[in-house]
Parts: structure tokens; C-alpha cells; sequence
């Protein structure tokens, strides 16, 4: 019934080895849905020297769309190397993923030392 549902960690590991040679950290976003709190989306931090870039990825699931790990990852560091000219194209970051942002931005302060500024693109 759920096997559609699953992921294969194989592809997070490997995801985590990539943040790690680069200096990245990211977290799931969460959603309670029909009663189960399930993945739909991903936060990513990247050190920039000096300061942090954050950036999301998240499934739109009314839509139709299935969470994957490496897509959310990747969608978010597009919008990271994002040039100014292209800010006018940039999506905004949903209202219910606030509160969420705000704790991941204070563990960057926590994870990335020395930094004094976070940037949310």
C-alpha cells in the first residue's frame, strides 16, 4: 500500500557525502497530512565565506508532486547560485514554512562559526 511512499536512502546518503565536500547542511520539511507527519520539502544552508545563503525546495503534493530528496536538493542550490539579475523570477517562500525557516537559520549560526550573517534567497 505505501511502497510508492518510500525512499531510497541510498541516494540521501549520498546527497549528505556531497554537503559534507561542500560545506552545505540541510533539513526536511515537514507537513501533517490525513493524520502522519510526512517529507515534503528541504531547507539548504551554504557557507558563501563570511556569510550563509538559505534556500528551500518544496513539493507542491495538491498538485500532484512526489518528494524526492536529490530534486529538493538541487532545486535548492539552483536558487542559491541564483545572479541578481534573475531575483525578479524568484519564488516565494510559502507562509507555513516560517517557523521552520527562522530555527534553521539560528542552527546555521550555531553550525557555521565565525558567521555573521544569513541570508534567505
Amino acid at each position: 500500500m505505501f511502497a510508492d511512499c518510500k525512499i531510497d536512502y541510498s541516494q540521501v546518503k549520498d546527497a549528505v557525502k556531497v554537503n559534507e565536500a561542500t560545506n552545505e547542511i540541510f533539513e526536511y520539511v515537514k507537513e501533517r497530512r490525513n493524520g502522519r507527519i510526512v517529507k515534503c520539502g528541504v531547507i539548504l544552508a551554504q557557507d558563501c565565506g563570511g556569510f550563509v545563503k538559505v534556500s528551500f525546495s518544496k513539493c507542491n503534493e495538491d498538485a500532484g508532486d512526489k518528494f524526492d530528496v536529490l530534486s529538493g536538493l538541487n532545486i535548492a542550490r539552483e536558487r542559491i547560485n541564483m545572479s541578481l539579475k534573475d531575483a525578479f523570477y524568484r519564488t516565494k517562500m510559502p507562509d507555513s514554512m516560517n517557523r521552520q525557516m527562522r530555527q534553521f537559520c539560528s542552527r546555521c549560526f550555531r553550525y557555521f562559526k565565525g558567521v555573521r550573517k544569513v541570508e534567505i534567497v
